[in-house]
């Protein structure tokens, strides 16, 4: 494989600092072959593991939410009700300016 880097030396990049190696040939062989690829740490996992795993990771991002307070809530979606309220008015505005002056010029 070779390595790649960045032409700009003070930039740092993902390229590995030495040659890759693939430990698993036939994940490379089913990539390359453009099968279903099934990563070799995933090959013994049972359904029940699979499940158990995406609860435990669904659980572990919820933690990292950040969940905005009641006065944060209202006021922003006042702002968001006042926005679409004022972008509908001057859509309306315009389709009615637009009308009047074809009316005016066909008809």
């Amino acid at each position: 494989m070779v390595e790649r880097r960045s032409p700009k030396p003070d930039v740092g990049g993902s390229s590995p600092p030495g040659r890759v190696r693939i430990r698993d040939t036939r994940y490379l062989h089913n990539l390359m072959n453009k099968k279903e690829v099934v990563k070799p740490e995933e090959e013994n996992v049972q359904n029940g593991g699979q499940i158990a795993g995406l609860l435990s990771d669904a659980k572990d991002e919820f933690s990292k939410i950040v969940w905005p307070t009641r006065q944060q809530l209202i006021s922003e979606s006042v702002a968001v009700i006042l926005m679409v309220t004022l972008v509908a008015t001057i859509i309306y505005l315009v389709d009615n300016f637009f009308s009047w002056g074809a009316s005016r010029i066909f008809g």
